[in-house]
């Protein structure tokens, strides 16, 4: 009795929490949510068991680092159209980040847990930095994108999205 009253670790109680999409519900869970990690896979794939344990273990350990980033999954077999409209070509297991519904990036080689955590801590973050001038951004970076609008605008989102198409190669900053 007192084996199973004994108290466990956080992340054996979390769980994986996916989401299964279709072509029903895919276009809704995306746009509501800001972002999301979208796994698209083929269960007739003989590593495919060990590969949804590698993610879902990479989900409980980003949870940990407290990103709430929505996960969902999708069956290409099953899902056939959904999956050819985001991978056209394959292969599975096909990971793609979304930022307001968009797809910003993907990845088709991350296998392993930690492959994965890092995949999605890397784009957990704010493509945006908030700058007080535009000389303040051209006397830091050699490129950088500068706009001025709120951040309750729609072009806001916009330049979210374009952002986090390009996090890795071009600042972008913004004033409101």
């Amino acid at each position: 009795l007192l084996v199973l009253l004994a108290p466990r670790p956080a992340s054996s109680r979390l769980g994986f929490g996916a989401t299964p999409l279709t072509g029903s519900n895919f276009d809704s869970f995306v746009a509501r949510n800001e972002k999301v990690l979208v796994d698209f896979y083929s269960p007739k794939d003989p590593r495919w068991p060990d590969l949804h344990s590698e993610l879902q273990s990479a989900v409980r350990e980003v949870r940990g680092f407290g990103c709430q980033v929505p996960v969902a999954t999708v069956d290409a077999n099953a899902e056939e159209a959904l999956a050819n409209r985001f991978v056209p070509n394959g292969p599975y297991p096909h990971l793609m980040w979304f930022r307001h519904g968009e797809p910003t990036q993907y990845h088709r080689t991350l296998r392993k847990s930690k492959n994965i955590m890092d995949f999605m801590l890397a784009l957990d973050r704010d493509p945006l930095r908030e700058a007080a001038s535009e000389e303040e951004v051209t006397k830091g970076v050699n490129r950088a994108v500068y706009a001025q609008l709120p951040k309750a605008s729609p072009m806001y989102k916009v330049l979210e999205v374009v952002a986090s198409k390009h996090m890795d190669t071009v600042e972008f900053t913004h004033h409101e």
